[in-house]
Protein backbone atom coordinates (compact mmCIF):
# COMPACT_ATOMS: atom_id res chain seq x y z
CA UNK A 1 0.00 0.00 0.00
CA UNK A 2 1.45 3.37 -1.01
CA UNK A 3 1.38 6.45 1.22
CA UNK A 4 -1.01 9.25 0.23
CA UNK A 5 0.32 12.00 -2.02
CA UNK A 6 0.45 15.66 -1.04
CA UNK A 7 -2.51 16.28 -3.35
CA UNK A 8 -4.56 13.58 -1.62
CA UNK A 9 -3.72 15.07 1.78
CA UNK A 10 -4.88 18.49 0.56
CA UNK A 11 -8.17 17.08 -0.74
CA UNK A 12 -8.72 15.30 2.59
CA UNK A 13 -7.99 18.45 4.63
CA UNK A 14 -10.24 20.63 2.46
CA UNK A 15 -13.12 18.16 2.80
CA UNK A 16 -12.55 17.87 6.56
CA UNK A 17 -12.54 21.68 6.94
CA UNK A 18 -15.76 21.96 4.91
CA UNK A 19 -17.48 19.37 7.11
CA UNK A 20 -16.26 20.95 10.38
CA UNK A 21 -17.35 24.47 9.39
CA UNK A 22 -20.37 24.04 7.12
CA UNK A 23 -21.89 20.60 7.60
CA UNK A 24 -21.38 19.75 11.27
CA UNK A 25 -20.79 23.39 12.38
CA UNK A 26 -18.32 22.27 15.04
CA UNK A 27 -16.09 25.26 14.23
CA UNK A 28 -17.75 28.68 14.01
CA UNK A 29 -16.29 32.01 12.86
CA UNK A 30 -15.45 34.55 15.55
CA UNK A 31 -14.34 38.17 15.70
CA UNK A 32 -11.90 39.04 18.45
CA UNK A 33 -12.79 42.29 20.16
CA UNK A 34 -10.40 44.39 22.18
CA UNK A 35 -11.12 47.00 24.78
CA UNK A 36 -13.93 49.39 23.99
CA UNK A 37 -15.46 46.91 21.54
CA UNK A 38 -12.91 47.55 18.79
CA UNK A 39 -12.03 44.65 16.50
CA UNK A 40 -8.52 43.34 17.09
CA UNK A 41 -6.30 44.06 14.07
CA UNK A 42 -4.79 41.12 12.20
CA UNK A 43 -7.30 38.64 13.60
CA UNK A 44 -9.55 37.97 10.61
CA UNK A 45 -10.66 34.49 9.60
CA UNK A 46 -10.61 32.93 13.08
CA UNK A 47 -12.73 29.99 14.18
CA UNK A 48 -13.48 28.41 17.55
CA UNK A 49 -15.35 25.34 18.76
CA UNK A 50 -19.02 26.30 18.89
CA UNK A 51 -20.86 25.84 22.18
CA UNK A 52 -23.67 23.94 20.44
CA UNK A 53 -21.11 21.32 19.42
CA UNK A 54 -19.93 20.77 23.00
CA UNK A 55 -23.20 20.67 24.89
CA UNK A 56 -22.01 23.45 27.21
CA UNK A 57 -24.60 25.83 28.60
CA UNK A 58 -24.03 29.44 29.66
CA UNK A 59 -24.06 29.62 33.45
CA UNK A 60 -25.31 32.76 35.18
CA UNK A 61 -25.45 31.47 38.76
CA UNK A 62 -22.72 32.43 41.25
CA UNK A 63 -21.53 30.81 44.46
CA UNK A 64 -20.05 32.78 47.35
CA UNK A 65 -17.46 30.97 49.42
CA UNK A 66 -18.29 31.07 53.14
CA UNK A 67 -14.72 31.58 54.31
CA UNK A 68 -13.02 33.57 51.54
CA UNK A 69 -16.22 35.32 50.38
CA UNK A 70 -15.06 34.96 46.78
CA UNK A 71 -17.66 34.60 44.06
CA UNK A 72 -17.28 31.79 41.53
CA UNK A 73 -19.51 30.32 38.83
CA UNK A 74 -21.87 27.82 40.40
Amino acid sequence: MRPPTASEYNVFLEELWQRLTEVWKVLVPVTLMGRRGIRSPGCAGLFQVGTQATGLVVQFERYRCGSAHARTPG
